[in-house]
């Protein structure tokens, strides 16, 4: 299923970017393979989409190398979420206390 040429030469920065926009700012698959410039990019951007399938079906027929490197950058790309997630919500709490406390919002005088 995988060639050499994208397993070994994955792009995270990439990877991660494409993860932020699906998963954080929502676009669309077929935009985000619309943007993919390379066979390496677009793999990067199915490895990334292949999260929103069920995890019981996602590994259907695949090998445990398969396996074992899909999880792998899922897991990567979790945890990315993740503190992406984590350091939203306290920029969001840290704009709320500014209310409470009767100063003004970011970017306002």
């Amino acid at each position: 299923m995988f060639s050499s040429v994208t397993t070994h030469n994955i792009d995270v920065s990439f990877l991660l970017d494409v993860a932020k926009k699906k998963f954080v700012l929502g676009h669309k698959t077929m935009e985000l393979m619309a943007e993919a410039r390379s066979e390496k990019q677009r793999f990067a951007v199915a490895l990334v989409v292949l999260m929103e399938v069920e995890e019981s079906l996602r590994f259907c027929g695949m090998s445990e190398q398969e396996v074992g490197f899909i999880q792998k950058y899922h897991r990567l790309i979790q945890t990315f979420l993740d503190r992406l997630r984590s350091e939203q919500l306290s920029s969001n709490a840290a704009i709320g206390q500014g209310f409470a406390l009767g100063q003004p919002s970011l970017g306002t005088a």
